[in-house]
């Protein structure tokens, strides 16, 4: 939802803010406005974070205030170093500052400061590792699953883990006709298949990567999170 806010400084509207846009899902909330400066931000947030404890309040509910996290959004070189906290005022007319965190986690998504998602890469990284380790469990070359069943169970329980919500932080963008992401992520990410796919085959770990995609039909790991971008842009 979106509202005009009342009680704020005169000079706030000097740095230009937009509306302040207030979403709710199930139990997870976010406050977000963006302007020139940051100590503007500040304000307008802790103005509009009153008002949304109060309507909470009419509600019969109330925030969680151990899970109140803030995070600024900036790549402006003359906010280099700063991270102002945000004073918010309690229903019991106490107040309590709030610092900036490194990373925020969104429904599931770790956002830091500059929208790299370096994070969140390496979660879903060392979450899928795990999987495969467990997927490793069940690879035994006498008893256990074979080929197929390995492939099914990759692309069923550990690739859903590294392509989780890809569409927000897999920016493929057409370069010469073809859809290049980033090479960082990608190298990452590349890792845990391929230690996956070298189960699946039951293959040496030297290996080539390429023969590995070949014998298992899975394509690069690029290819399958720009097909997942497509899937969720469908």
């Amino acid at each position: 939802m979106r509202q005009p806010l009342t009680g704020l400084p005169h000079n706030v509207h000097a740095d230009m803010p937009t509306r302040v846009t207030t979403v709710m899902y199930v139990d997870d909330g976010k406050i977000y406005v963006a302007s020139k400066s940051l100590a503007t931000n500040i304000k307008i947030l802790s103005v509009a974070y009153t008002q949304a404890a109060a309507w909470l309040q009419s509600a019969g509910l109330a925030p969680d205030t151990e899970k109140r996290e803030l995070m600024h959004y900036t790549r402006r070189k003359q906010d280099a170093g700063l991270s102002p906290p945000i004073t918010l005022q309690e229903l019991d007319g106490s107040t309590t500052a709030v610092h900036p965190a490194q990373h925020v986690r969104w429904l599931g998504v770790h956002f830091d400061q500059k929208l790299s998602f370096d994070y969140h890469v390496k979660m879903a990284a060392d979450k899928a590792m795990v999987a495969v380790g467990r997927m490793d469990m069940l690879a035994n070359t006498v008893r256990g699953l074979s080929q197929l069943n390995l492939r099914c169970l990759y692309k069923a329980c550990v690739f859903p883990i590294l392509a989780y919500a890809a569409a927000a932080w897999w920016p493929s963008r057409v370069s010469k006709g073809k859809l290049i992401g980033k090479k960082k992520h990608e190298k990452v990410l590349a890792k845990i298949q391929r230690r996956a796919l070298l189960i699946i085959c039951a293959a040496f770990r030297t290996t080539p990567t390429e023969a590995l995609e070949l014998e298992s039909s899975i394509p690069p790991i690029r290819h399958l999170l720009d097909q997942a971008v497509r899937d969720a842009g469908i």
